[in-house]
């Protein structure tokens, strides 16, 4: 409180410019058409916070249908954060010598795996010990494609690209708890594994692909805001 009374805040007054709702979205969709598969490739990597919201809804239903202890999902959370923490201690390290686009897709690529892992078993002891990595690989990809991000995409659209990727992983947790909701009210929990498995392996197929074919931008080049018309 003292600090703040002496520090002395000088206003600066700036102009706002009004621009309207739909000149908005046709300046954001046309960021994104610049280079669509860029894009892709990134919205393809956002797939990986979505399973994770699924997941924290799916494995404590899945283990209370199963009549398992509460302690163990409290384990899985705690496996899961203690993965993240270790990948803060050796990313920096990592991304000096791989690619973001190389890190996330090997991230995805090992999520899957883990996925199918988990699904193929289904122990609760399993479920706990897969988290830890879970969490490693996960984190990793999200901080491999915000620095992507930051260097290819210029800070002026950089609001725009990354609303669209929010608006993209919404719409996929949307769509996973109505998945939820119909597996757990037919009693068939457990397929939900599989499903999630399926998804995270058909968008790191596809990450795969545009990787493969060179699609995605080496670092030349930096998105910037079209002229408004």
């Amino acid at each position: 409180m003292i600090c703040f009374v002496a520090i002395r805040h000088r206003s600066v007054m700036s102009t706002q410019k009004v621009v309207q709702f739909h000149q908005q979205l046709r300046e954001s969709a046309s960021i994104f058409r610049q280079s669509p598969r860029f894009f892709a490739f990134i919205a393809l990597s956002c797939v990986g916070y979505p399973m994770m919201t699924y997941l924290a809804k799916l494995v404590p239903i899945y283990l209370s249908e199963n009549q398992y202890s509460g302690e163990w999902f409290a384990w899985w959370q705690i496996n899961y954060g203690v993965g993240a923490m270790v990948c803060g201690l050796m990313i920096v390290k990592v991304m000096d010598k791989v690619s973001h686009q190389q890190l996330m897709l090997v991230s995805m690529a090992c999520i899957s795996l883990l996925l199918c892992v988990m699904t193929i078993t289904l122990s609760p002891l399993s479920i706990v010990l897969v988290a830890l990595l879970i969490g490693v690989f996960n984190v990793t990809n999200r901080i491999a494609r915000v620095n992507k991000l930051h260097h290819e995409v210029d800070n002026s659209v950089r609001g725009r690209v990354d609303g669209g990727m929010k608006l993209f992983t919404t719409t996929l947790q949307s769509a996973s708890y109505v998945v939820i909701a119909y597996l757990a009210h037919y009693q068939l929990t457990e397929f939900g594994f599989a499903i999630g498995t399926f998804v995270i392996m058909l968008a790191t197929l596809a990450m795969w692909l545009l990787h493969r074919d060179s699609l995605v931008s080496t670092g030349q080049t930096r998105f910037t805001k079209p002229v408004s018309r």
